[in-house]
């Protein structure tokens, strides 16, 4: 039974302090008046709150999966809305005295090296390499949070030294990292490093990347849209990227897939100013078919599911959030991402997508049921052996008293 007490205990608190909310945020103002530009990536963020330098100031920072560098907003920057990070504040920080260009998709920072402390729920990680901005870009600077925390292989840095938080964290012993964008299985979405919640494994669809070392990618086959099959025996690689919103198609498969996609629809129609699909009937939006990737090696489907559209403000019109890239390779934004748990593995190099499943809400059901179980039964077993234990001893008592008065009666006689 006393296993059953610390069962109980290690379900209810878990087993990991690497473990940090994540929350979105949508960038209305921004997708209004940047589309026309061609990218829609951020049309919404996940980012998380770390703190850096000692003592710690804590910032907002995008999660990236395609990238390899931390950087963050830094007190020279001017007048922003943001959090800040001042390194004269920090005991810890030390100037590089190197300095540095990032280029995004949607604009470039500046600013210098240095290193500093990381804390993610309380747990420190020494001596991180860390970008200070003191110059963002006027379209950067009202798009992302306070910064953004790299997730990618040390191929994707650009720091002084080539390395990312992949690298701290091996030293560390630790070689995963998991992402939940939405609730699932009763648990709020979450960024946790070194641990996997085994309740929300639900398969095997585990994927092995194709460069280790370099993005984190997969391979697609084929997919479905709808009940059209598209299938391409070279096979298509496809990132994993966190910092993107969407799903993007490489540009000599895009009108194809969206002609499937639009089939019949009147109303959805291709855009140039906005670079995407647009439909001006709202109940076309509400009728776009399903969408399911098939990846290489893996006889199933990643789970089906409804094609995202943005609705423009003051308008009867919707975007298909699917859009067109100049490379080869597809990208699988968050839209995609939010359907699953995801498991990042940089020791064995593989990506582990677990699905929003009913019966995962009801192996949890089904486990505290067992709980409650064990407890009343415990409980039940505690009350029966005290009765058992009452009426013992009353007998025991009862036998002594009649022994006794058999004794007197002896004695008389």
């Amino acid at each position: 039974m006393k296993f059953i007490f610390l069962f109980l205990f290690i379900y209810i608190i878990g087993t990991s302090s690497y473990k940090i909310p994540i929350y979105k945020k949508y960038k209305d103002d921004y997708v209004i008046r940047h589309l026309g530009l061609g990218s829609s990536k951020e049309a919404f963020i996940y980012y998380a709150n770390v703190g850096i330098g000692n003592p710690p100031q804590f910032s907002n920072v995008m999660l990236d999966t395609s990238g390899g560098d931390f950087w963050i907003s830094g007190n020279n920057i001017g007048n922003i809305s943001h959090n800040i990070f001042n390194k004269t504040d920090s005991n810890t920080f030390v100037n590089l005295n190197k300095s540095f260009n990032i280029y995004t998709d949607s604009g470039m920072v500046q600013g210098i090296w240095g290193r500093d402390n990381l804390l993610i729920n309380n747990n420190i990680l020494n001596n991180v390499s860390i970008g200070v901005v003191d110059y963002k870009e006027p379209g950067i600077n009202n798009l992302f949070e306070d910064g953004i925390l790299g997730l990618g292989y040390n191929m994707l840095a650009t720091n002084p030294d080539n390395i990312t938080l992949i690298d701290y964290l091996k030293k560390k012993n630790i070689y995963t990292f998991s992402l939940l964008f939405k609730k699932m299985g009763g648990y709020s979405p979450q960024f946790e490093i070194g641990y996997i919640n085994q309740n929300l494994i639900n398969g095997d669809y585990k994927y092995y990347i194709n460069k280790p070392y370099s993005y984190w990618s997969i391979t697609i086959g084929k997919f479905k849209i709808g009940r059209w099959y598209y299938s391409n025996n070279i096979y298509e690689e496809a990132i994993i990227d966190t910092s993107s919103s969407i799903i993007s198609i490489p540009k000599n498969q895009y009108n194809n897939v969206l002609s499937h996609i639009i089939n019949g629809m009147e109303s959805c129609k291709f855009d140039h100013t906005l670079n995407m699909y647009k439909c001006t009937d709202l109940l076309e939006c509400i009728e776009l078919p399903t969408f399911s990737i098939f990846l290489k090696n893996i006889n199933t489907y990643l789970d089906e599911y409804i094609i995202d559209t943005y609705t423009l403000e003051n308008s009867d019109s919707c975007i298909i959030l699917l859009e067109s890239n100049n490379s080869t390779k597809w990208i699988l934004g968050t839209m995609f991402l939010e359907n699953y748990y995801t498991i990042f593995d940089f020791q064995e190099n593989t990506v582990n997508f677990n699905s929003n499943q009913p019966y995962i809400y009801f192996m949890n059901i089904l486990l505290i049921l067992i709980i409650i179980f064990s407890v009343i039964l415990l409980f039940a077993t505690i009350i029966h052996v005290t009765i058992m234990y009452i009426k013992r001893k009353n007998q025991w008592k009862k036998s002594k008293k009649f022994n006794s008065e058999l004794e007197i009666e002896y004695e008389k006689l």
